[in-house]
């Protein structure tokens, strides 16, 4: 037997243990911090999540905070429960090695890196990476039969991108803290690249509130937007607007999107229990 049917045969067993025990005991939704160093050891950083051994690089993801409305993430679990598991295997592997039945795993390509594609089972909680034929990473994380334990609105979401109606895609134009005259120039140029695209196509704009934000911001500002581009004449029906939550960076996404294709999705990345209405709010 070959080193590359050795290392697939290994892995191999590693996946089949993963599907019924999680990956070396770790369960997701079900083991916690704790656990994870009794049976692995101490993270690289104290409470960080990644955690060196000798064949495998593993980062390992926790609960943090409760479901909440406007934060589309997250499970119905105690703080510092395990969430997922990802491991790097440190030898090199190929996906031809590990013998599997792919037509059992969906395959999706990564839109914003040229080159990667999972293969995706739900039912299992199972997702392999690969570059080419090279395995990248086998990620664990809980399977269909769990799905009752998301967040509402993390489970409303991953409806729609399993029915093929939302994806997580690039914007066509962004812009970031802005002035309200740069604003304005911004959208003059967005405007005039519309006819590259079909008369029918939907244009979605998502704001973005700060951590200190005003009242509803993120939909003023994106509706600040739509009101410009029905100024130069874009049709109403067209402009749909989207309160995208809390983001680090202050601003609004553009989607041009074409009839049939699945509308985007927003990514707050500021949980809505860390933000503080100021008193004293100012206006742009």
């Amino acid at each position: 037997m070959t080193k590359s049917l050795i290392i697939g045969s290994s892995i191999l067993v590693t996946l089949a243990v993963l599907a019924e025990q999680g990956w070396r005991g770790i369960v997701p939704l079900h083991s916690t911090r704790s656990d994870v160093e009794r049976l692995i050891g101490a993270p690289m950083k104290p409470g960080g999540m990644t955690y060196d051994l000798k064949n495998e690089r593993v980062n390992v993801r926790y609960a943090s905070v409760p479901c909440m409305k406007g934060w589309p993430y997250g499970w119905k679990v105690p703080a510092g429960t395990v969430t997922s598991i990802e491991v790097f295997p440190k030898r090199a592997s190929k996906l031809s090695d590990l013998q599997i039945d792919l037509s059992k795993y969906k395959r999706l390509e990564d839109p914003h890196l040229s080159g990667e594609v999972y293969y995706n089972s739900l039912r299992d909680g199972l997702s392999i990476r690969i570059e080419g034929d090279d395995v990248v990473s086998f990620q664990y994380f809980p399977p269909e039969s769990e799905r009752y334990l998301m967040c509402p609105e993390a489970a409303a979401r991953q409806t729609e991108i399993e029915r093929g109606e939302s994806a997580s895609i690039c914007p066509t134009f962004y812009y970031i803290g802005v002035s309200p005259s740069e604003e304005r120039i911004r959208l003059e140029i967005f405007a005039d690249q519309l006819n590259r695209y079909s008369a029918d196509s939907k244009i979605y704009i998502i704001g973005y509130a700060g951590r200190q934000p005003c009242q509803n911001e993120a939909l003023l500002r994106a509706g600040r937007a739509r009101d410009y581009l029905l100024k130069v004449g874009i049709r109403k029906e067209r402009i749909l607007i989207i309160d995208g939550g809390y983001k680090t960076a202050v601003w609004n996404e553009i989607y041009v999107v074409e009839p049939g294709k699945p509308k985007p999705l927003a990514d707050p990345d500021i949980y809505p229990g860390d933000v503080h209405l100021p008193v004293n709010c100012p206006h742009d």
